[in-house]
Parts: structure tokens; C-alpha cells; sequence
């Protein structure tokens, strides 16, 4: 949200200006769960829960200049950047359903919910950025 005056034909006008900004960052995660599995026939329950540990590598987009009130872009080696490159921790939750179809191969899907508990911004940036949310896995697993 950015305060605006601009001067029209027929005067100034006062409003806000509202805009999305897309910014992409990288991560490599290591998943650190525990669960337990029950099981009748070919169908298998799981519920899972545990920690992730990872590493911020990358990001681009754009960010708000204050001073200037405008939006500048960033890559990951500007100075402006205020993402940086350092450990994460987050902490999930889950449930995966199975079927066992055949001898080698098996179908799932498993929806988690994932918390990461620091801010992804460096300190000297004025907002804190957290992340949650929700996700689906699905697929086929093989048994070699």
C-alpha cells in the first residue's frame, strides 16, 4: 500500500495504490521426521511429524524503498537484497495414505503442513517475512 497524490486535469487527487510483487527464493531442505504406520491389507495409514533443516541459496524480486517510495528490483548479489543466504529450520506435520498395488510399487498421497521458524529477511529490513502453508504429495513409491 503506497500513499499517492497525482495532479489530474482538474486537480490533485488523493488515493492508494495497490501492488503484488512476486519474489522467488531457492531452498534445499532436509527432512528429519518420525512416524508410525498402520496397516490392514493393502492399506497403510502414517502419520508423520518432525523438522526440516535447510538452506537459503537464492532470490530475486523486488522490494519497497522507503526513501524513495517505490519498488526497486533485486537480484541475489544486489545490496539491496534483503534475503539472505543462511540456515532455516521448519516444522511439519503430516499424514500419508498408501496402497500397495503390486509386490514392487505402491500408490500415496500425503498432505503436510510445514511452520519455518525464523524470519527469511535479514534484520536491518524493515519487514518480517514468515512463511507457512500447506502442501500435497502424491505419487508412486517403487520397492526394488
Amino acid at each position: 500500500l503506497i500513499g499517492t497524490e497525482q495532479q489530474l486535469d482538474n486537480g490533485p487527487v488523493q488515493g492508494d495504490l495497490f501492488r503484488t510483487v512476486y519474489n522467488r527464493n531457492r531452498m534445499i531442505e532436509v527432512p528429519v521426521l518420525i512416524g508410525y504406520q498402520w496397516s490392514r491389507g493393502p492399506w497403510a495409514i502414517e502419520a508423520q511429524a518432525g523438522g526440516n533443516i535447510g538452506l537459503s541459496t537464492w532470490s530475486d524480486g523486488e522490494v519497497f524503498d522507503e526513501d524513495a517510495l517505490e519498488y526497486t528490483p533485486y537480484t541475489n548479489d544486489s545490496e539491496n537484497n534483503p534475503y539472505t543466504t543462511k540456515g532455516i529450520h521448519s516444522l511439519q506435520a503430516g499424514a500419508r495414505i498408501s496402497y500397495q498395488a503390486g509386490y514392487f510399487h505402491e500408490y500415496f498421497v500425503r498432505p503436510y503442513y510445514k511452520s519455518y521458524l525464523g524470519e527469511f529477511t535479514d534484520e536491518s529490513y524493515g519487514l518480517k517475512q514468515r512463511n507457512s502453508g500447506l502442501g500435497l504429495q502424491a505419487g508412486v513409491r517403487l520397492s526394488l
